[in-house]
């Protein structure tokens, strides 16, 4: 007499498992670097949105909004120890650009991780201190520099028309000529 058993046997479960831990592991990383590209598209449409402002607001007053050649920033505390090696008072401040909002731009956007710590950015600071992913603007009027530094994620790209020229490994910047130094 023979039984009919129906059912699986432990090799096939074995294996249905594995195949569907291999496409819940595609799945997560896809959706990881959707999630990463996505971030750094809007930090890019924000930087060039600032940009279209700046240009609005230096067609009506004849100067850029100045800071008196501090640079300003969007975050809620900068870490002065990591941004002193830079030569600048970093002032955290709500209107970060000042008199800008609301004629030139509606709001001013703050970075999509904002106050977040940046693992993939293996410099000192960005991947530990939460406080330096964040936007900053300075100028003295004539000139500007608006970056984002410590923020993009990935792999930076020389070739990409944001980076930073004094910041290429750490960050991408909107600027005027004399700006771009800064």
């Amino acid at each position: 007499m023979s039984k009919n058993r129906s059912g699986f046997t432990l090799v096939e479960l074995i294996v249905v498992i594995m195949v569907i831990t291999t496409l819940l592991t595609l799945g997560i990383t896809s959706y990881t670097t959707v999630q990463r590209n996505a971030r750094n598209t809007e930090r890019k449409t924000d930087l060039k949105d600032l940009q279209v402002a700046l240009e609005g607001f230096r067609v009506e007053n004849g100067l850029y909004p100045d800071t008196c050649n501090t640079a300003v920033t969007s975050c809620v505390f900068a870490s002065s120890q990591w941004w002193s090696g830079l030569g600048c008072n970093w002032l955290p401040r709500a209107a970060w650009i000042p008199g800008l909002t609301p004629n030139y731009i509606e709001r001013l956007p703050l970075d999509p991780r904002q106050n977040q710590v940046n693992s993939q950015r293996p410099i000192s600071g960005c991947n530990t201190d939460s406080t330096l992913n964040c936007y900053i603007y300075r100028s003295n009027g004539f000139d500007y520099k608006l970056s984002a530094i410590c923020t993009p994620e990935g792999t930076l790209n020389a070739n990409d028309p944001f980076i930073d020229p004094a910041r290429s490994t750490i960050g991408w910047a909107v600027y005027t000529q004399g700006g771009s130094a800064w």
